[in-house]
């Protein structure tokens, strides 16, 4: 039974943890990109987001805010595939899952 575990661990985990670790950076360095453009636009000046018009400034906390988000759910990733330990990595795969499913809704 602990070599059906490790395989899954080995074979399934890892590599799905790996593969969002890649998406969340990606998605970090998106949203690091957006906040630091928002910082050159005037503060009157205003952004029509998806859900609202909101200004330059709260764009740009809120492309912040996203951009740390994603960057500690890379990280938690990350760690979790050099800890080599089951419960740590399930625990960072919802972590990012949860991440994502919060920019879909």
């Amino acid at each position: 039974m602990k070599k059906k575990i490790d395989i899954l661990h080995q074979h399934f985990l890892v590599p799905t943890l790996l593969a969002l670790a890649s998406i969340t950076l990606v998605m970090t360095l998106y949203f690091s990109f957006e906040w630091h453009s928002a910082a050159e636009v005037p503060e009157e000046e205003p952004f029509f987001t998806y859900r609202e018009d909101v200004s330059s400034r709260a764009y740009q906390a809120e492309m912040g805010l996203l951009a740390v988000l994603f960057l500690g759910i890379t990280v938690s990733c990350i760690g979790a595939v050099f800890m080599k330990h089951r419960l740590v990595g399930f625990v960072a795969l919802a972590i990012g899952i949860l991440g994502i499913l919060y920019l879909a809704f």
